[in-house]
């Protein structure tokens, strides 16, 4: 449907929120870099307190205990969107009035404070959720939609986030990988959607809005496309970090002394051989006919042209931070460079993505 007005300070809102969404990014690669995701081992809170005694003198803490505070300043800015595009802010009362009552309930019944939490949260985004829709008379807004799909996400991937650090406390850290993969996967799938809807809610959408162009619907498959591999690419990365084995093959390009290929093979060195070698050289050879071709097909479309530009200047300097963590063996501020780096390659995408749609198709 069309998208209807929007307030005019919705959209740096929105831009904010991307970079809050990265800067929570950056701080989570940090965490795992540097073996800081057992600072604490309780949650939601550390150590019992919202704010624990000497995490700023610790780096371990402080860089734990900051991923959860810009976690939560990460919610608290989704709900506010949220409630902005339905126009609607009772729900951000009554929603979390009665995800604490729940939780508290929970708890007083004999729920540990994880499981309680677990609850309290969802039903915060049950209630949360049903008043926004009973309230808003009308047809939603795809805008609408996307908000309300964030609210959602921000919530499972704390859920993730939390019960890994408890998984990995009190059964096992091999038990935890799947949250942690997920948890990596779900962190660049709620970026997509605030790059989404930070585009949808920016000026230039409705510059967009009056061109067209014939391989629209092309702009948009080839998008789709290179999204589908970047996550692909993404779970092979979050598999191997969190396994620790992210220099199972420890050369490049060689991955053995004179042989491009391993000399034994499992299910572990096909993912990093996929990982390292397979993917990179698909997804690189796919951004330079998406940026090639969108220089020569839509010229007068910088708004399209120079995101196609940004994407093959990000996926060089990707491809060349990917070679240099496996010579410099893993460098945490080469590694964390390369995980910002993939961020901003997937957030650039989403842009193409979201540009590319709104571009009408002509026959």
């Amino acid at each position: 449907m069309p998208t209807a007005p929007q307030p005019t300070w919705l959209s740096p809102l929105a831009k904010s929120y991307v970079v809050l969404t990265f800067a929570l990014i950056l701080v989570g690669g940090m965490v795992t870099t540097s073996g800081a995701g057992m600072a604490f081992q309780t949650w939601p809170l550390s150590d019992g307190s919202v704010n624990p005694p000497g995490w700023t003198q610790n780096m371990l803490k402080a860089l734990e205990h900051s991923h959860r505070l810009i976690a939560t300043l990460t919610a608290i800015t989704t709900a506010i969107l949220c409630c902005a595009l339905w126009k609607n802010w009772i729900a951000l009362a009554i929603g979390p009035v009665c995800g604490a009552v729940a939780g508290f309930i929970a708890w007083k019944c004999g729920a540990t404070g994880a499981i309680a939490s677990v609850i309290g949260m969802t039903t915060n985004a049950l209630v949360f959720s049903a008043v926004l829709l009973a309230r808003h008379k009308g047809p939603r807004s795809t805008e609408q939609k996307l908000a309300l799909a964030a609210a959602w996400l921000v919530t499972i991937q704390a859920m993730l986030g939390g019960l890994r650090v408890l998984i990995e406390a009190h059964v096992s850290p091999e038990s935890a990988i799947i949250f942690r993969v997920f948890h990596a996967i779900t962190a660049q799938a709620f970026l997509v959607l605030v790059v989404v809807l930070a585009a949808r809610l920016s000026p230039v959408w409705t510059e967009l809005g009056v061109q067209s162009h014939e391989k629209a619907d092309k702009f948009r498959r080839m998008a789709v496309a290179l999204l589908g591999l970047y996550f692909v690419q993404l779970a092979c990365a979050a598999y191997l970090r969190h396994k620790g084995i992210g220099l199972l093959i420890p050369t490049w390009p060689l991955a053995q002394p004179g042989g491009i290929l391993p000399v034994g093979w499992n299910h572990v060195v096909a993912i990093h051989f996929i990982h390292t070698r397979i993917l990179p050289i698909l997804i690189a050879g796919h951004v330079i006919g998406m940026a090639i071709g969108t220089a020569q097909r839509a010229a007068g479309f910088p708004r399209l042209t120079r995101v196609g530009w940004a994407l093959l200047a990000l996926v060089t300097l990707q491809f060349t931070l990917g070679v240099m963590v496996i010579w410099k063996t893993r460098q945490p501020h080469i590694t964390n460079t390369h995980v910002v780096v993939g961020a901003a390659f997937c957030a650039t995408a989403a842009l193409y993505f979201a540009r590319a749609g709104r571009l009408r198709a002509t026959a």
